[in-house]
């Protein structure tokens, strides 16, 4: 199993599992709210205390609040994500199947999409978190699904060298 941010590729005999957890979203946005709560309580706590010179004592403190309050729906992310997480397979609501023995793509309910012949993968740059990040992208007549979103450039290579293993055409 290839696994990072709530996608996961489970490689099995007959078929490969391309899951999506649906916890991408909610990690981003908690590392989001996370950073900039830490700057504006640094940048508060140092009006504060007259460290940084401010027009008025009240922009420490304002700038204090709205970093308290960025912290407060993290736990409710927290949550969200753990609960995804545990999550079965079979109650995954995002998931598709490469059959590799009739060779097609299909959905979990087991509704055809394609046949893997006419299915692409690409690794493409994430433009959502401004190029930091990579994309595994399958592509089929006029539809096309992320599969696999990672940090890390080599786990997004192992997903397109795993998807061509079982021969899936990549870009």
């Amino acid at each position: 199993m290839i696994s990072d941010n709530g996608f996961e590729l489970h490689i099995r005999e007959r078929d490969l599992l391309l899951v999506n957890r649906k916890t991408w979203g909610q990690s981003y946005a908690m590392l989001s709210l996370g950073l900039t709560s830490v700057f504006a309580l640094a940048f508060g706590a140092l009006m504060s205390f007259g460290a940084v010179k401010a027009d008025s004592d009240v922009v420490g403190f304002v700038l204090v609040g709205i970093g308290l309050l960025l912290l407060a729906p993290i736990p409710f992310l927290i949550r969200t994500i753990r609960q995804r997480a545990a999550l079965e397979l079979s109650e995954v609501p995002e998931m598709l199947v490469l059959d590799l023995v009739s060779k097609e793509l299909r959905d979990r309910m087991g509704v055809f999409l394609a046949q893997i012949d006419d299915v692409e993968a690409a690794l493409q740059i994430d433009w959502l978190t401004r190029g930091w990040g990579r994309v595994v992208v399958l592509r089929w007549q006029g539809e096309s699904r992320t599969i696999f979103r990672t940090f890390r450039w080599r786990r997004g290579r192992s997903v397109i060298e795993a998807l061509r293993d079982h021969g899936v055409p990549t870009r």
